[in-house]
């Protein structure tokens, strides 16, 4: 499934300066008069920080396994060594670990800045609702973007579940193959 493919590169993926000068910004910082203290630079989607995957396995994902797997097994075969993936329930931050079993999991550590951070999970929206993952997932969120860590999250719920604030701090990816080709759209145009 290309789609599928181009969709986790684009969460993956983050701007980076190229060599090559943006002349249609130089041109438009002219146009108006306005002096360049430095040349600006093109940017491109980038690979270079790898990233972060957390699974939740908790009870409520369990439905889904199956189908995170098989994303799991993307992100493995399209990034290699610079993937991350750590498995936990409901909370990354009550632990998490490289395996699918608890006794594995130690506290959580978030990647180097910049470093994205992708999450397959219901962010405590999913039935049976859990308002206190919901709770810690705004403060994750909110920890990531202090330093500048981009976190989407792949979300088998339909978006009116999510609140409008969780919304605003996490980019959300509807987990559904019937959405995934609007997605990659919204990705795309997220990262220009």
């Amino acid at each position: 499934m290309r789609d599928g493919a181009e969709l986790l590169r684009l969460a993956t993926s983050v701007p980076m300066a190229t060599d090559e000068i943006d002349i249609e910004l130089v041109a438009h910082e002219f146009a108006y008069a306005r002096p360049l203290t430095e040349l600006p630079r093109l940017y491109v989607p980038s690979l270079a920080f790898g990233a972060q995957v957390l699974a939740d396995v908790g009870r409520p994902m369990q439905p889904f396994f199956e189908d995170q797997d098989e994303l799991l097994g993307r992100f493995v075969r399209s990034m290699r060594d610079r993937v991350d993936i750590l498995y936990f329930a409901d909370d990354p931050e009550r632990g998490a670990g490289p395996e699918r079993r608890k006794g594995s999991w130690r506290p959580y550590t978030p990647p180097l800045p910049g470093t994205p951070v992708i999450a397959l999970t219901d962010l405590g929206c999913g039935f049976p609702e859990r308002v206190d993952a919901t709770r810690a997932w705004l403060r994750l969120a909110a920890r990531l973007r202090r330093q500048q860590s981009r976190a989407v999250v792949f979300a088998p719920v339909r978006l009116a579940r999510i609140p409008s604030e969780l919304r605003r701090v996490t980019e959300i990816v509807s987990w559904d193959r019937s959405a995934v080709r609007r997605n990659v759209m919204q990705l795309a145009g997220d990262c220009r």
